[in-house]
């Protein structure tokens, strides 16, 4: 999990994934709020890349240099497009539960980075209340008075 959420959101001129505590998150999420079909479905593509790194390399994932790795991750990119999601009620607004593991692997990645004190402070440029405070702000400046 680490290495496939530090392929998603790398370290550059900010921290990447693994900084942020992303792994952590991903494991929280999977193991406490996943329901079973979708952690079948996360637990069976962590075997599936796996599987796959030792089938065209010889080795498992975590053994394989930086390109392999990314090429691994981008076969079962591939293999996500073709996902269709089943028919639903108009309105269900709920996620369908078999979405492809690497729908699921980026979508906790990118969640849990940028809810994440480094996403969100130095990816991002987070500001609790934006604009300038100004206290006593003349009303002959702005004609009358603001109501919210």
């Amino acid at each position: 999990i680490e290495g496939l959420a530090e392929l998603i959101i790398p370290e550059t001129d900010t921290p990447g994934a693994l900084a942020a505590g992303v792994p952590d998150f991903i494991d929280q999420i999977v193991s406490d709020w996943y329901t079973e079909t979708e952690r079948q479905i996360f637990f069976d593509g962590l075997v599936a890349i796996n599987a796959h790194c030792q089938s065209e390399y010889g080795q498992g994932f975590v053994d394989c240099a930086a390109q392999q790795q990314t090429d691994a991750l981008s076969h079962f990119e591939t293999l996500a497009k073709g996902y269709k999601p089943p028919p639903r009620d108009m309105f269900d607004r709920t996620d369908p539960e078999d979405t492809p593991f690497f729908s699921k692997i980026k979508e906790l990645t990118v969640y849990g980075y940028y809810t994440s004190e480094i996403g969100a402070k130095q990816e991002l440029r987070w500001e609790p209340v934006p604009g300038a405070y100004l206290v006593d702000y003349p009303l002959s400046k702005v004609g009358r008075s603001w109501a919210n």
